[in-house]
């Protein structure tokens, strides 16, 4: 069936640094690798058959050369591997996963690091049926609530829209698709949640740390007490390229101290042709109340990026700016400005460059990376 409207504008998953693998957490882990293996196997026999495999690798290095915080600038090169998994189960019921190998833990102060690091854990894992007008999910996936975070544009694009991402959740989705004769295609997707705090919170090779609900923060409550809701579109007659991205959120919290937070995101995408160019602007707003759990302090991001594609040649422009304000004490303005391009080869490997220059409580920072892509379907 088709999935949600953004498609046209959807990027990559990247980096998500993160923080350890009990007895039920290897055992978990070993099923989940089995499933990969079985999947593996089943589709190269028959691409046809109903389990099915997306791999999406990278390999990026990354050299922040200048920096205000000397223990900043150091040279990063590491991998990113994403596996997406299907089981189908017929009648539209179908089982879902997906596994990410990545660096799982920061690079210590001033350190280079070369393929260190990294780790492989869980981030979905679950059932779903999807139908021609609805679609239910439950298990472990990501909530809808903004776009910024997947699909801004170059190699540094999404890195402060993550802060918002609210992948790794544990519920209930429900989707709705509503296109009304001659008004376009609109989907409404409601979810209750929280943070997930099993076994597969954890990661293998690196541990990360499992996470507890005494960790504390928005939506680690172990009930389904947090929700989300976001209303997305596009094909709307008279606005060709257009679509439109709506969501607000409420993260229950549970600690003493803690209150719940509250957020609305609102992005608006075009993408069109002038002359041989597809040129793809993107604006996303984010508003945030009682940051994390905590009383008191705010935040507002604001991205804007534009992507030039022209035959296998891209270009990307994007900034996003973050502002954080907290109940008595001086307004925190930070920002992430990049660039990139990147040149797609028949093959399907991508080749990318990028730079960004940010300035973060303050600390300003310039980084370049080289980033190599590759997808493929088993």
């Amino acid at each position: 069936m088709e999935q949600e409207p953004r498609a046209a504008f959807k990027r990559r998953q990247v980096k998500r640094w993160s923080r350890g693998p009990g007895i039920m957490g290897l055992w978990a882990w070993g099923a989940e690798l089995t499933f990969l293996i079985a999947a593996s196997q089943a589709g190269a026999a028959d691409k046809k058959g109903p389990l099915k495999a997306e791999i999406s690798v990278e390999i990026e290095h990354d050299w922040t050369t200048e920096s205000d915080d000397p223990d900043a600038e150091l040279h990063d090169t590491y991998a990113t591997i994403e596996t997406g998994l299907e089981l189908s189960l017929g009648n539209g019921f179908a089982v879902k996963s997906l596994l990410v190998f990545e660096p799982v833990l920061d690079p210590g102060p001033g350190e280079d690091r070369f393929f260190e690091d990294h780790g492989l854990y869980a981030e979905e894992l679950f059932g779903e049926y999807d139908g021609e007008r609805f679609a239910v999910r439950a298990g472990k996936f990501g909530q809808k609530f903004g776009i910024a975070w997947d699909a801004a544009p170059g190699v540094f694009g999404t890195d402060f829209a993550e802060d918002y991402e609210l992948a790794e959740q544990i519920g209930l989705a429900f989707d709705l698709r509503i296109a009304p004769k001659g008004a376009g295609k609109h989907v409404i997707t409601a979810g209750t949640f929280f943070a997930d705090t099993t076994a597969l919170s954890d990661s293998i090779i690196t541990s990360r740390g499992r996470t507890k609900k005494s960790d504390g923060g928005a939506g680690n409550t172990e009930d389904l007490s947090s929700f989300s809701i976001a209303l997305e579109g596009e094909e709307i007659p008279g606005l060709p390229g257009v679509m439109y991205h709506l969501a607000y959120i409420n993260r229950d919290s549970d600690l003493p101290g803690e209150t719940s937070e509250t957020g609305i995101a609102a992005a608006l995408g075009f993408a069109f042709k002038l002359d041989k160019v597809e040129i793809k602007p993107l604006i996303e707003i984010v508003s945030l109340d009682d940051l994390g759990g905590a009383p008191g302090i705010d935040a507002v991001y604001l991205t804007t990026s534009v992507e030039f594609v022209y035959g296998p040649w891209s270009f990307a422009l994007s900034r996003t700016g973050r502002s954080i304000e907290e109940t008595g004490l001086p307004d925190v303005d930070d920002s992430l400005f990049q660039a990139s391009a990147g040149y797609e080869f028949e093959n399907g490997i991508g080749v990318n460059l990028g730079w960004k220059h940010t300035e973060e409580a303050g600390v300003e920072s310039d980084t370049v990376g080289i980033l190599l892509t590759k997808s493929f379907s088993i």
